[in-house]
């Protein structure tokens, strides 16, 4: 995985239903492939938002609306390597969105947006 990202590969990760364990899990093994980088917070200005969709604001489930009811942005995180976003993270569930699959526990990214954000992840890893 080293290699392959290191090479210019791109490696798009959300944390099924937006479950902790899995945002632990996947920030432990990013330090073990990639021990010199840190997942950074992409800023609201990232080329990745704009890509296809202007994407300002988004939408979340239920359950993120209970525990952070101001939150209304994306909250992506990357990883640059030699200038180019080689990691893609978001702690809030994707998958379910884009499969349109409603999950009443879920702390993800609500569907429509999410399926924004996908494309906009998609054309941008094709672009850039």
């Amino acid at each position: 995985l080293r290699n392959y990202l290191s090479n210019g590969g791109v490696l798009l990760s959300d944390a099924c239903c937006g479950r902790d364990t899995f945002d632990q899990a996947f920030r432990r093994e990013m330090k073990r492939v990639l021990p010199q980088a840190k997942l950074e917070p992409l800023p609201a200005a990232h080329p990745l938002y704009t890509a296809k969709a202007q994407i300002r604001n988004v939408s979340y489930t239920d359950m993120v609306k209970q525990a952070k009811p101001d939150l209304n942005t994306p909250e992506l995180e990357g990883i640059t390597l030699s200038g180019a976003l080689a990691v893609i993270y978001s702690k809030y569930d994707l998958g379910c969105g884009w499969e349109e699959q409603i999950h009443p526990y879920s702390k993800g990214v609500a569907s429509g947006d999410s399926l924004k954000l996908g494309m906009n992840t998609l054309v941008y890893a094709m672009t850039h």
